[in-house]
């Protein structure tokens, strides 16, 4: 599931271990595409058993969102995190956070980059 954050469940979200954040806009097109193969094809849903299995399966569950800017209240979220959000130039942006801390961060889509990333942060073991 990717879940909508904004200020309402940002801190609750950004408390758990292990953190796939999402930084995109309304109108930006790959952020829509990438939002979609996302949720169609990557996340758990009824019809796939998706990526999020294979990190679960990992025995470090990830809990997967996404900031959309432009939509809902951001001020709290901006205030806290502004420092590196005032360095993103292109979306969509891709976040990973283990324990509280970003550890990596990367622009655009695609699974091969996603299970890279999971993987040189530990979250899914090198195949």
């Amino acid at each position: 599931m990717l879940e909508h954050i904004d200020d309402s469940n940002f801190h609750e979200f950004m408390a758990y271990p292990n953190v796939f954040l999402m930084i995109g806009k309304e109108e930006c097109v790959p952020c829509k595409n990438w939002t979609e193969e996302l949720i169609n094809n990557l996340l758990d849903s009824p019809e796939t058993n998706g990526l999020a299995s294979d990190v679960r399966l990992s025995g470090l569950p990830i809990r997967w969102g996404k900031v959309t800017l432009g939509k809902g209240k951001l001020t709290e979220f901006k205030r806290e995190h502004g420092m590196w959000l005032s360095q993103v130039r292109d979306l969509p942006h891709n976040t990973l956070w283990v324990d509280g801390f970003l550890t990596k961060e990367w622009t655009g889509g695609g699974h091969d980059r996603l299970v890279t990333r999971l993987q040189n942060v530990g979250l899914l073991p090198i195949t």
